[in-house]
Protein backbone atom coordinates (compact mmCIF):
# COMPACT_ATOMS: atom_id res chain seq x y z
CA UNK A 1 0.00 0.00 0.00
CA UNK A 2 1.39 3.46 -0.77
CA UNK A 3 1.87 6.34 1.43
CA UNK A 4 -1.60 6.70 2.86
CA UNK A 5 -0.73 10.20 4.43
CA UNK A 6 -0.05 11.60 0.70
CA UNK A 7 -3.16 10.31 -0.44
CA UNK A 8 -4.98 11.37 2.28
CA UNK A 9 -3.91 14.85 1.81
CA UNK A 10 -5.37 15.17 -1.95
CA UNK A 11 -8.55 14.35 -0.73
CA UNK A 12 -10.96 17.43 -1.05
CA UNK A 13 -13.32 17.83 2.07
CA UNK A 14 -17.03 16.82 0.69
CA UNK A 15 -19.78 19.12 1.33
CA UNK A 16 -21.81 18.90 3.82
CA UNK A 17 -25.09 19.05 2.59
CA UNK A 18 -27.46 16.93 4.61
CA UNK A 19 -27.96 13.26 3.15
CA UNK A 20 -29.67 10.17 4.00
CA UNK A 21 -25.94 8.61 3.72
CA UNK A 22 -22.49 10.06 5.54
CA UNK A 23 -20.38 11.37 2.79
CA UNK A 24 -17.03 11.55 2.13
CA UNK A 25 -14.36 12.11 -0.70
CA UNK A 26 -12.64 9.25 -1.19
CA UNK A 27 -10.45 6.64 -3.56
CA UNK A 28 -10.18 3.01 -3.84
CA UNK A 29 -7.39 1.70 -2.47
CA UNK A 30 -5.36 -1.12 -4.43
CA UNK A 31 -4.78 -3.48 -1.79
CA UNK A 32 -8.46 -4.77 -2.25
CA UNK A 33 -11.95 -4.52 -3.41
CA UNK A 34 -14.69 -2.30 -2.04
CA UNK A 35 -12.01 -0.58 0.44
CA UNK A 36 -11.68 3.51 0.50
CA UNK A 37 -9.37 5.97 1.94
CA UNK A 38 -11.53 8.83 2.68
CA UNK A 39 -12.05 12.52 4.36
CA UNK A 40 -14.98 12.91 6.26
CA UNK A 41 -16.96 16.52 6.38
CA UNK A 42 -14.53 17.13 8.94
CA UNK A 43 -11.54 16.95 7.13
CA UNK A 44 -10.75 13.75 9.32
CA UNK A 45 -9.10 10.35 7.79
CA UNK A 46 -11.59 7.63 7.75
CA UNK A 47 -11.16 3.74 6.31
CA UNK A 48 -14.45 2.76 4.85
CA UNK A 49 -13.95 -1.56 3.85
CA UNK A 50 -17.11 -2.79 2.36
CA UNK A 51 -17.11 -6.35 4.32
CA UNK A 52 -19.16 -8.94 3.05
CA UNK A 53 -21.78 -8.85 5.35
CA UNK A 54 -23.25 -5.24 6.20
CA UNK A 55 -26.00 -5.15 7.71
CA UNK A 56 -28.41 -6.56 10.28
CA UNK A 57 -28.89 -7.85 13.88
CA UNK A 58 -25.41 -9.73 13.78
CA UNK A 59 -23.27 -7.20 13.31
CA UNK A 60 -20.34 -6.97 15.73
CA UNK A 61 -21.03 -3.66 18.32
CA UNK A 62 -19.51 -0.25 17.13
CA UNK A 63 -16.53 1.11 19.41
CA UNK A 64 -15.55 4.40 20.12
CA UNK A 65 -13.07 5.62 21.84
CA UNK A 66 -11.31 9.44 22.43
CA UNK A 67 -9.72 9.58 18.74
CA UNK A 68 -11.03 6.64 16.83
CA UNK A 69 -14.67 5.53 15.71
CA UNK A 70 -15.43 1.74 14.21
CA UNK A 71 -18.61 1.33 13.04
CA UNK A 72 -19.96 -1.43 11.01
CA UNK A 73 -23.15 -1.36 8.40
CA UNK A 74 -22.91 2.84 8.13
CA UNK A 75 -24.53 3.40 4.99
CA UNK A 76 -22.15 5.82 3.37
CA UNK A 77 -21.48 7.63 -0.05
CA UNK A 78 -18.06 8.05 -1.20
CA UNK A 79 -17.74 11.16 -3.86
CA UNK A 80 -14.49 10.69 -6.57
CA UNK A 81 -12.82 12.86 -8.61
CA UNK A 82 -13.81 10.49 -11.58
CA UNK A 83 -16.70 8.06 -10.66
CA UNK A 84 -20.10 8.82 -10.12
CA UNK A 85 -20.72 8.97 -6.10
CA UNK A 86 -21.53 5.66 -4.71
CA UNK A 87 -23.98 4.41 -1.87
CA UNK A 88 -22.90 1.36 -0.38
CA UNK A 89 -23.00 0.43 3.68
CA UNK A 90 -19.01 -0.14 4.90
CA UNK A 91 -17.24 -1.12 8.41
CA UNK A 92 -16.11 2.35 8.97
CA UNK A 93 -12.40 3.11 10.77
CA UNK A 94 -12.20 6.87 11.46
CA UNK A 95 -9.79 8.91 13.50
CA UNK A 96 -12.18 11.36 15.78
CA UNK A 97 -9.36 14.29 16.19
CA UNK A 98 -8.44 16.84 14.18
CA UNK A 99 -4.68 16.62 15.44
CA UNK A 100 -2.72 16.15 12.87
CA UNK A 101 0.16 13.94 14.51
CA UNK A 102 -2.38 12.03 15.69
CA UNK A 103 -4.54 11.76 12.16
CA UNK A 104 -1.14 10.78 10.63
CA UNK A 105 -0.61 7.89 13.38
CA UNK A 106 -4.00 6.79 12.21
CA UNK A 107 -2.80 6.46 8.76
CA UNK A 108 0.46 4.62 9.62
CA UNK A 109 -0.88 2.46 12.23
CA UNK A 110 -4.13 1.64 9.78
CA UNK A 111 -1.73 0.36 6.65
CA UNK A 112 -0.72 -3.10 8.10
CA UNK A 113 -4.07 -3.33 9.88
CA UNK A 114 -5.71 -3.73 6.03
CA UNK A 115 -2.91 -5.88 5.42
CA UNK A 116 -4.43 -8.29 7.43
CA UNK A 117 -7.65 -8.55 5.80
CA UNK A 118 -8.56 -11.17 3.49
CA UNK A 119 -10.00 -10.04 -0.06
CA UNK A 120 -13.47 -10.43 0.85
CA UNK A 121 -13.63 -9.84 4.82
CA UNK A 122 -16.60 -10.62 7.04
CA UNK A 123 -17.74 -7.99 9.31
CA UNK A 124 -16.02 -10.10 12.06
CA UNK A 125 -12.80 -10.66 10.10
CA UNK A 126 -12.43 -6.52 10.50
CA UNK A 127 -13.64 -6.14 13.57
CA UNK A 128 -11.14 -8.94 14.49
CA UNK A 129 -8.33 -6.84 12.69
CA UNK A 130 -8.94 -3.09 14.00
CA UNK A 131 -9.09 -4.61 18.02
CA UNK A 132 -5.03 -4.28 17.07
CA UNK A 133 -5.82 -0.65 16.03
CA UNK A 134 -8.25 -0.23 18.95
CA UNK A 135 -5.83 -1.53 21.21
CA UNK A 136 -2.52 1.26 20.17
CA UNK A 137 -5.29 3.99 19.99
CA UNK A 138 -5.59 2.86 23.93
CA UNK A 139 -2.13 2.97 24.73
CA UNK A 140 -1.27 6.63 23.80
CA UNK A 141 -3.65 7.62 26.89
CA UNK A 142 -2.05 5.94 29.46
CA UNK A 143 1.27 7.09 30.77
CA UNK A 144 4.61 5.37 30.17
CA UNK A 145 6.26 2.06 30.91
CA UNK A 146 9.77 3.09 29.71
CA UNK A 147 12.19 5.84 29.07
CA UNK A 148 12.44 8.14 26.21
CA UNK A 149 16.78 7.27 25.66
CA UNK A 150 15.68 3.33 26.49
CA UNK A 151 13.59 3.07 23.46
CA UNK A 152 15.78 5.22 21.24
CA UNK A 153 18.49 2.88 22.20
CA UNK A 154 16.57 0.02 21.49
CA UNK A 155 15.32 0.87 17.95
CA UNK A 156 19.26 2.12 17.61
CA UNK A 157 20.33 -1.28 18.38
CA UNK A 158 17.58 -2.77 15.66
CA UNK A 159 18.20 -0.21 12.84
CA UNK A 160 22.05 -1.68 12.55
CA UNK A 161 21.17 -5.01 12.01
CA UNK A 162 21.83 -7.15 9.10
CA UNK A 163 18.27 -9.09 9.72
CA UNK A 164 15.43 -5.97 10.71
CA UNK A 165 13.37 -9.07 10.62
CA UNK A 166 14.79 -11.24 12.65
CA UNK A 167 15.82 -8.13 15.48
CA UNK A 168 12.29 -7.29 14.92
CA UNK A 169 10.38 -10.64 16.03
CA UNK A 170 13.04 -11.24 18.48
CA UNK A 171 11.90 -7.73 20.60
CA UNK A 172 10.14 -8.03 23.45
CA UNK A 173 5.95 -7.65 23.43
CA UNK A 174 6.21 -6.16 26.61
CA UNK A 175 8.34 -3.40 27.69
CA UNK A 176 8.18 -5.63 31.43
CA UNK A 177 10.12 -8.61 29.76
CA UNK A 178 13.14 -9.16 31.69
CA UNK A 179 15.02 -8.77 27.90
CA UNK A 180 14.51 -6.42 25.36
CA UNK A 181 15.54 -9.32 22.87
CA UNK A 182 14.74 -13.30 22.58
CA UNK A 183 15.13 -15.28 19.62
CA UNK A 184 15.58 -19.51 20.39
CA UNK A 185 18.34 -19.67 22.75
CA UNK A 186 19.63 -16.00 22.61
CA UNK A 187 18.82 -13.30 24.84
CA UNK A 188 19.95 -9.78 24.69
CA UNK A 189 19.62 -7.06 26.64
CA UNK A 190 20.14 -3.04 25.48
CA UNK A 191 21.34 -0.93 27.97
CA UNK A 192 22.01 2.90 27.57
CA UNK A 193 24.33 5.29 28.93
CA UNK A 194 24.21 9.02 28.81
CA UNK A 195 27.07 9.86 30.15
CA UNK A 196 29.84 7.53 28.21
CA UNK A 197 30.10 5.30 30.80
CA UNK A 198 29.65 1.39 31.25
CA UNK A 199 27.89 1.67 34.29
CA UNK A 200 24.48 -0.04 33.98
CA UNK A 201 22.27 -1.59 35.95
CA UNK A 202 20.72 -5.22 35.91
CA UNK A 203 18.18 -7.28 37.86
CA UNK A 204 20.07 -10.55 39.09
CA UNK A 205 17.31 -12.63 37.22
CA UNK A 206 19.12 -10.60 33.77
CA UNK A 207 22.70 -11.33 35.37
CA UNK A 208 21.93 -15.10 35.82
CA UNK A 209 19.59 -16.06 32.32
CA UNK A 210 18.23 -19.51 31.88
CA UNK A 211 20.64 -22.57 31.63
CA UNK A 212 21.41 -23.13 28.12
CA UNK A 213 21.00 -19.92 27.09
CA UNK A 214 23.25 -17.29 25.73
CA UNK A 215 22.99 -13.74 27.00
CA UNK A 216 24.89 -10.83 25.50
CA UNK A 217 24.65 -7.03 26.96
CA UNK A 218 24.42 -4.56 24.08
CA UNK A 219 25.91 -0.87 25.71
CA UNK A 220 24.67 2.23 23.74
CA UNK A 221 26.18 5.55 24.04
CA UNK A 222 22.80 7.62 24.16
CA UNK A 223 24.04 11.33 24.85
CA UNK A 224 21.16 13.87 23.84
CA UNK A 225 21.87 16.07 21.27
CA UNK A 226 19.66 18.44 19.86
CA UNK A 227 20.70 18.27 16.26
CA UNK A 228 21.60 14.63 16.40
CA UNK A 229 18.56 11.54 15.63
CA UNK A 230 15.43 12.03 17.35
CA UNK A 231 13.19 9.20 17.98
CA UNK A 232 10.59 10.10 15.87
CA UNK A 233 12.93 9.60 12.87
CA UNK A 234 14.57 6.67 13.97
CA UNK A 235 11.23 4.86 14.51
CA UNK A 236 9.99 5.94 10.93
CA UNK A 237 13.43 4.27 9.92
CA UNK A 238 12.70 0.83 11.51
CA UNK A 239 8.79 1.02 10.90
CA UNK A 240 9.75 1.63 6.99
CA UNK A 241 12.23 -1.68 7.52
CA UNK A 242 9.51 -3.63 8.36
CA UNK A 243 7.20 -2.73 5.18
CA UNK A 244 5.69 -5.99 3.80
CA UNK A 245 5.32 -7.75 6.52
CA UNK A 246 2.10 -6.32 8.90
CA UNK A 247 2.90 -8.41 11.84
CA UNK A 248 6.37 -6.28 12.45
CA UNK A 249 4.97 -3.30 11.42
CA UNK A 250 2.28 -3.88 13.89
CA UNK A 251 4.71 -4.46 16.77
CA UNK A 252 7.09 -1.71 16.22
CA UNK A 253 4.53 0.48 16.60
CA UNK A 254 2.74 -1.41 19.69
CA UNK A 255 6.15 -1.52 21.22
CA UNK A 256 6.85 2.02 20.73
CA UNK A 257 3.24 3.16 22.36
CA UNK A 258 3.51 0.69 24.55
CA UNK A 259 6.78 2.53 25.80
CA UNK A 260 5.86 6.16 25.47
CA UNK A 261 1.82 5.97 26.16
CA UNK A 262 0.51 9.56 26.60
CA UNK A 263 3.98 11.24 26.10
CA UNK A 264 4.17 9.80 22.60
CA UNK A 265 4.20 13.45 20.46
CA UNK A 266 7.22 14.82 22.22
CA UNK A 267 9.20 12.14 23.00
CA UNK A 268 9.11 11.71 19.06
CA UNK A 269 11.45 15.09 18.85
CA UNK A 270 13.90 13.80 21.53
CA UNK A 271 17.09 13.20 19.93
CA UNK A 272 20.33 11.65 20.66
CA UNK A 273 24.10 11.59 19.02
CA UNK A 274 23.99 8.53 16.55
CA UNK A 275 27.54 9.04 15.30
CA UNK A 276 28.47 8.53 18.81
CA UNK A 277 26.53 5.87 19.44
CA UNK A 278 27.23 4.25 16.13
CA UNK A 279 31.21 4.47 16.99
CA UNK A 280 31.38 3.04 20.75
CA UNK A 281 28.10 0.36 20.30
CA UNK A 282 29.64 -2.56 21.97
CA UNK A 283 28.87 -6.36 23.28
CA UNK A 284 29.05 -8.00 26.02
CA UNK A 285 28.81 -11.72 27.21
CA UNK A 286 26.67 -11.76 30.26
CA UNK A 287 28.82 -14.28 31.79
CA UNK A 288 31.56 -11.94 31.51
CA UNK A 289 30.12 -8.80 33.42
CA UNK A 290 31.34 -8.05 37.34
CA UNK A 291 27.96 -8.90 39.01
CA UNK A 292 27.09 -10.53 42.71
CA UNK A 293 26.79 -13.88 43.56
CA UNK A 294 23.37 -15.77 42.75
CA UNK A 295 23.44 -17.61 46.09
CA UNK A 296 20.67 -14.99 48.03
CA UNK A 297 19.61 -15.60 51.30
CA UNK A 298 16.27 -16.60 51.89
CA UNK A 299 13.71 -14.00 51.94
CA UNK A 300 16.08 -11.85 49.35
CA UNK A 301 14.17 -10.82 46.23
CA UNK A 302 14.45 -8.41 43.67
CA UNK A 303 18.35 -7.70 43.62
CA UNK A 304 19.52 -5.00 41.59
CA UNK A 305 23.32 -4.15 41.25
CA UNK A 306 25.31 -1.45 38.75
CA UNK A 307 28.22 -3.28 36.60
CA UNK A 308 30.99 -1.70 35.45
CA UNK A 309 31.66 -3.84 31.24
CA UNK A 310 33.90 -1.22 30.80
CA UNK A 311 36.36 -3.63 33.49
CA UNK A 312 35.77 -6.59 30.75
CA UNK A 313 36.48 -7.17 26.88
CA UNK A 314 33.85 -6.49 24.63
CA UNK A 315 33.03 -9.30 21.94
CA UNK A 316 34.98 -9.28 19.08
CA UNK A 317 32.33 -9.25 16.10
CA UNK A 318 35.01 -10.44 13.49
CA UNK A 319 35.32 -13.70 15.82
CA UNK A 320 34.09 -17.01 14.57
CA UNK A 321 32.81 -17.93 17.73
CA UNK A 322 29.39 -19.64 17.30
CA UNK A 323 26.06 -17.88 17.27
CA UNK A 324 22.39 -18.32 16.43
CA UNK A 325 20.34 -16.00 14.34
CA UNK A 326 19.42 -13.44 16.61
CA UNK A 327 23.66 -12.47 17.52
CA UNK A 328 24.67 -12.77 13.89
CA UNK A 329 22.08 -10.01 12.71
CA UNK A 330 22.95 -7.56 15.72
CA UNK A 331 26.76 -8.30 15.65
CA UNK A 332 26.74 -8.04 11.85
CA UNK A 333 27.86 -4.22 11.74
Amino acid sequence: MTDLVTQFDRLRRPGSDAQASECFSGIQLQDGPRRHLAKDAWGRPAILIGATECQGAGLPASVRLENIQVAHGMLCTIITESESPEEDRFTVIRCLTEDRSIQELFLVVVTPTMARLSAAPTADEVSASVETLVQLFEAIRKPPTGSVQGLWAELFVISRASDTAIAIRSWHSDPSDRFDFAFAGERVEVKSSSDRSRRHYFSLEQAYPPAGTQAVVASVFAEALGTGLSLGDLWSSVRQAARGDAELQIKVEKVCLDVLGATWQEARDCAFDAELASAYLAFYRMTDIPKVCDGLPTGVSEVRFRSDLGLVEPINAASTEARGALLSALLAR
